[in-house]
């Protein structure tokens, strides 16, 4: 089961549709597609630690170019994040995209489990599906290329 947080304020100046805005359309596809997912809406407010606890990944799918501080809190916690701004570029959101990335996150952290690592995806375990591309960005997922890999187990 992936547990994945979003920021959805419908409560937001309506100058603009805050659905389009916040690319709350994408997240209503992806609950589509993966009723399986548990998808944790967040409207803002107090940044309490407990919300962290059990989130695999932050999704931010937007349309502007506004900081956005659970950003910088996911780079503190080492917690993975797809978001538009991910390159320090704007890149449209693309469901094909985010939807293949989630899907293999939710790969690796059913592999993590079955293995018996410790802990999801981070605290502990193999730590493969949070760590950060290169670049900085969250993108670990699908583009964490250069990381080492676990060695072999050598034959006796």
């Amino acid at each position: 089961m992936l547990n994945i947080l979003f920021f959805y304020n419908d409560k937001a100046p309506k100058r603009i549709d805050p659905e389009w805005l916040y690319g709350y359309d994408i997240i209503q596809s992806l609950k589509k597609l993966h009723p399986e997912w548990v998808f944790i809406r967040y409207e803002g407010g107090n940044y309490d630690d407990s919300i962290w606890n059990d989130i695999d990944v932050y999704i931010r799918p937007n349309r502007h170019d506004g900081a956005s501080r659970l950003i910088e809190i996911c780079k503190k916690k080492n917690i993975l994040y797809i978001w538009s701004y991910e390159t320090g570029e704007y890149i449209e959101p693309d469901i094909d995209n985010i939807e293949r990335r989630l899907i293999k996150l939710n790969e690796e952290l059913k592999m993590a489990t079955k293995q018996g690592h410790p802990g999801r995806g981070g605290k502990g375990s193999c730590g493969g599906t949070r760590r950060k591309a290169e670049d900085g960005s969250g993108g670990g997922v699908g583009r964490n290329r250069n990381t080492s890999k676990q060695p072999k187990k050598k034959k006796k």
